[in-house]
């Protein structure tokens, strides 16, 4: 896979549900794992990201036109053990929500 340069950067991070038996994994172990489910939504950045990097990841894909609280709300939910995002989206969200701020947890 080839990502060509882009114009900005911002960074992206694996935030996984604080409860889940994934938190305390290293990367390496999360790279690895069979059983570790992704919500991604497809031809997206995120699903390339997650192919790359946790070939082995099983991928749910959410529905295309989905907004990032249904991408996060998968996680939440049990439905996925991880997803990718910008922080600044994921705080806000999380700020606009009833959520504690340690929902998810950043990898």
């Amino acid at each position: 896979m080839f990502f060509s340069n882009p114009l900005f950067q911002s960074p992206v991070y694996a935030y996984i549900h604080a409860t889940s038996s994934f938190a305390s994994q290293s990367l390496e172990d999360l790279q690895a794992n069979k059983l570790l489910r992704i919500a991604v939504k497809e031809n997206d950045i995120h699903h390339e990201l997650a192919q790359q990097y946790f070939p082995h990841a099983i991928l749910v894909r959410v529905p295309q036109l989905s907004r990032i609280e249904e991408v996060i709300q998968f996680v939440l939910d049990g439905k996925a053990d991880m997803t990718f995002r910008d922080p600044a989206l994921v705080k806000q969200y999380l700020d606009s929500k009833v959520i504690a701020h340690d929902a998810l947890i950043q990898k």
